[in-house]
């Protein structure tokens, strides 16, 4: 049947991701680690789903016998595998000369914090095998429950867009892995904020407004704590709110809005939302892998079409 080549092939995923591992070691500011033999891996970060450990930390590589360094890419479509409350990321992929003993040594401010549970997994790529996997099940996916997506997801789907306010045809839902650019074009406004913590949980004071206008009903505007923003918002793009913490934030328009809205002020609905880290902000921000990385004046920049304060 097709739930049982489903779980055959998800099995057969699991398989081969437990298989291409070749080393896994905790984050450390220098160490050695041994390969078997040359070719072609990646450098994998793991550690708890949605932490920021990871962000902004450097990586270099270089045998330990001649002190040649080892040239690591930049991935530009990363592979994630998610547990329940874990998550690898793959981060660089670089091609050895030759086995041996090389020396890893990784910088940055959260080093000295980072999660002793944190590790570097070393693999071999994944690339071609995923999406044959992938595509296999969304194949299977679709012959065995495309009866239910017709007649049961479409229709709550709807719903759901109507009674939120927000129109299903939105081109992607907070958190996608879009481009940066396409996701500024999508928002409604962009701010610069800075987090306060309350006893009713994070708030967001407006420090600026690079692109739209806040709407007046939205919760917490002009005070002097600042906007809310729903706490299962946050959890969802990955930040953990942090006192005095200056960050961009994307916004979706507020629901209801279009057509005047409720007689009630709406929590904002943030798209994205960008820690500043040293200056700088990394995008997506939601998980470990290091896609792209700006200072704030960059992005800046981009949102506004080059007319940075």
């Amino acid at each position: 049947t097709g739930i049982t080549l489903i779980v055959r092939t998800a099995k057969s995923l699991a398989e081969k991701t437990h298989d291409a591992v070749v080393a896994s070691v905790p984050v450390a500011a220098e160490q050695r680690v041994t390969f078997e033999s040359a070719g072609e891996y990646a450098l994998n970060i793991e550690g708890t789903r949605f932490s920021n450990d990871f962000l902004g930390l450097d990586y270099s590589l270089e045998s330990g016998e001649t002190g040649l360094a080892v040239p690591l890419r930049s991935v530009l479509f990363h592979t994630h595998v998610s547990g329940i409350s874990r998550s690898r990321t793959e981060l660089k992929s670089f091609e050895l000369p030759a086995p041996g003993t090389y020396v890893l040594r990784v910088r940055g401010n959260r080093l000295a914090s980072s999660d002793p549970n944190n590790r570097i997994v070393f693999a071999r790529p994944l690339g071609g095998s995923v999406v044959s996997h992938v595509l296999a099940l969304v194949a299977l996916g679709i012959l065995t429950i495309g009866s239910l997506v017709g007649s049961i997801l479409v229709p709550v789907a709807v719903q759901g867009g109507l009674s939120s306010g927000i129109s299903t045809g939105r081109p992607a839902p907070p958190g996608a892995q879009l481009p940066l650019e396409y996701q500024i074009a999508h928002s409604d406004a962009i701010i610069r904020a800075r987090t306060t913590l309350t006893g009713a949980g994070a708030r967001f004071q407006v420090l600026a407004t690079w692109k739209g206008t806040l709407h007046p009903m939205t919760a917490g505007l002009g005070t002097a704590e600042g906007l809310y923003s729903e706490a299962q918002a946050l959890e969802r793009l990955g930040y953990g709110p942090v006192a005095g913490q200056e960050v961009i934030m994307l916004l979706l328009p507020l629901p209801g809005t279009e057509t005047g809205g409720p007689p009630h002020n709406i929590m904002a609905q943030p798209l994205e939302i960008l820690p500043i880290v040293d200056g700088k902000v990394v995008y997506p921000a939601f998980n470990s892998g290091v896609v792209r990385e700006l200072t704030v004046e960059e992005l800046q920049r981009l949102v506004t079409g080059g007319q940075a304060n």
